[in-house]
């Protein structure tokens, strides 16, 4: 649904950007196509759009962070889809978790703040907690094998663990859209709490 809403490679040339006039003490809207919705910009294509920034940069805590879509490297091929490495649980990456760990972001409720189209009630996002404050680097391949990262795994085996949000156990792993960085994928079953003090 969120394809067709706007979220899409084909539409992302349709945005449009659009002003409020005063004239004669009524208000008009003025809208223009936007330009440069996204671009290729440290090593990922990103969504470059003013709300899309700084929803992310200040999610991040990044003052350069943009919205980095998923490409096909080989075909040079922009993608309908975050980058799973970059927004773990949203509804918008290419491969969706547990319902009760999927979350409707700000970041992607951003981009239909920026299609020009919608107003967009940004208090209905849910709590994104994947990568919050965690900085410019997050979600690159390098820092997702430093073993720094309470989001990231990096055993070579695939190990039971918990999960990031400690709901629900996980086994360390990686699948086809996290390139090669590991997390622990969650299966529904039994709560996994860490005691923080050990």
């Amino acid at each position: 649904m969120f394809h067709v809403l706007g979220f899409s490679q084909k539409l992302f040339n349709k945005f449009q950007n659009c002003q409020v006039e005063i004239r004669n003490s009524v208000a008009h809207y003025a809208c223009e196509d936007r330009s440069n919705v996204f671009g290729y910009v440290r090593e990922w294509y990103r969504i470059l759009t003013p709300s899309v920034s700084w929803v992310a940069q200040n999610h991040f805590n990044c003052s350069y962070i943009k919205g980095p879509l998923e490409a096909n490297s080989e075909m040079k091929r922009v993608s309908s889809h975050w980058e799973s490495r970059y927004i773990q649980p949203s509804l918008m990456t290419s491969s969706i978790g547990l319902p009760h760990l999927t979350v409707l972001d700000r970041i992607t409720l951003a981009v239909f703040q920026d299609t020009g189209w919608y107003k967009v009630n940004m208090s209905e996002a849910d709590e994104l907690f994947w990568g919050k404050n965690a900085g410019c680097e997050f979600g690159t391949t390098t820092s997702c094998r430093s073993g720094n990262s309470p989001f990231f795994c990096t055993t070579s085996e695939a190990v039971n663990g918990c999960h990031y949000l400690h709901l629900d156990k996980g086994i360390c792993e990686t699948n086809d859209f996290l390139d090669s960085c590991k997390v622990y994928q969650a299966s529904k079953g039994s709560e996994c709490w860490v005691d923080p003090y050990n």
